[in-house]
């Protein structure tokens, strides 16, 4: 992916729709999309390092240049990672936050950074995590997530919360924030060129959901692969696909990328992706020794939770804690190659 990105970089590009290029399927929708949505604003100067804010919720670390990690001064599930690139063409934000007063306080803490109006909003996942700030974004602000988001935010059964109601402190009384879903849906890998910062998007299909993005920072020698590098041992995959996930983690091991940046938490490497990539595969290994061993369906994440490698992998303090649901999303998947080599399934009635 980076060397495809370098090739991209050799030509500047001064034409609205010279400044994105689809490798895959792509619709003069989607170019007359971006066409109508986008106005270049080259003229601003850069800013430099933003002065510091003790009050401010967020801070603000120059991780290449022209790119900022924002991370949340003090751990809360109502703020994630974003990340700011400033590019010749306008400024980019990756993640818009979990609710619109958490990116209220993002776009503050950019302002400070880069006064220039936001150009494009990344989305990595259709989970209001990512997605739960963006109608805070301005309206000329093109929202860009993969074609797999853009499904599943129209599918009435698809649940965008799920995961912030089930690490919410009272889940009953949680409400979800307005959506804004993305306009502009990536069939395939896309680049927004640029001569400073051009940028590679690359859904990656069913992974943490089916809906996810790899955005990758070639010449800064970034990956920002959210939810999908869970580095706080707690993944969430009850949305996920367990193959999907692993299929997609080997393959950030084989890219160029040196900084991993995870939705939540600081900054990772290659060691951070083959660590999450172990575990999860750890975790179908317990699974198929415990059913192996005739441990019944409700004691399976039990079984998995209370071995004493579990810890190597995984957060046993974690609070709330999401182990139990990637045990039983890995039994189903389970169950599901059960059913497709004729063998009766273990699922019980009921469950």
């Amino acid at each position: 992916m980076s060397e495809r990105g370098e090739r991209e970089n050799g030509r500047a590009c001064l034409l609205p729709t010279d400044m994105l290029r689809t490798h895959g399927r792509s619709t003069s929708r989607i170019v007359a999309c971006l066409v109508a949505c986008i106005v270049p604003s080259l003229a601003t100067a850069w800013a430099g390092d933003p002065a510091p804010s003790p009050r401010s919720p967020f801070a603000a670390e120059s991780i290449a240049e022209g790119v900022f990690l924002i991370r949340p001064t003090v751990s809360s599930i109502d703020r994630t990672n974003s990340i700011l690139v400033q590019r010749e063409d306008g400024s980019l934000v990756i993640e818009s936050q979990p609710s619109v007063e958490s990116a209220r306080e993002l776009l503050a803490t950019i302002a400070q950074i880069d006064p220039r109006p936001i150009r494009f909003l990344v989305l990595s996942n259709p989970h209001v995590e990512s997605i739960g700030g963006a109608t805070a974004f301005p309206d000329s602000t093109l929202v860009i997530g993969s074609a797999g988001c853009g499904r599943l935010l129209a599918d009435p059964s698809f649940d965008p919360g799920a995961e912030m109601r089930a690490g919410a402190a009272d889940a009953q009384a949680w409400v979800g924030p307005p959506l804004r879903p993305p306009v502009f849906l990536a069939e395939g890998p896309v680049t927004l060129a640029d001569p400073r910062n051009p940028v590679v998007l690359s859904p990656v299909g069913e992974a943490h959901t089916e809906g996810d993005l790899l955005v990758e920072l070639p010449r800064a020698g970034i990956l920002y692969a959210g939810a999908i590098l869970s580095t706080d041992g707690n993944p969430y995959a009850s949305d996920g696909d367990l193959t999907g996930w692993l299929d997609v983690l080997h393959g950030i091991l084989r890219l160029d990328a040196e900084t991993l940046i995870p939705l939540r938490g600081a900054r990772g490497t290659r060691e951070d992706a083959r660590r999450v990539k172990d575990g999860l595969a750890w975790v179908r290994g317990q699974v198929e020794a415990g059913l192996r061993d005739g441990v019944p369906w409700e004691g399976i994440p039990k079984f998995v939770v209370q071995s004493y490698q579990f810890g190597e992998y995984f957060d046993p303090k974690a609070s709330p804690a999401f182990h139990a649901l990637l045990v039983e999303k890995v039994l189903r998947e389970a169950d599901e190659q059960r059913i497709k080599r004729m063998m009766p399934s273990i699922v019980p009635p009921g469950s």
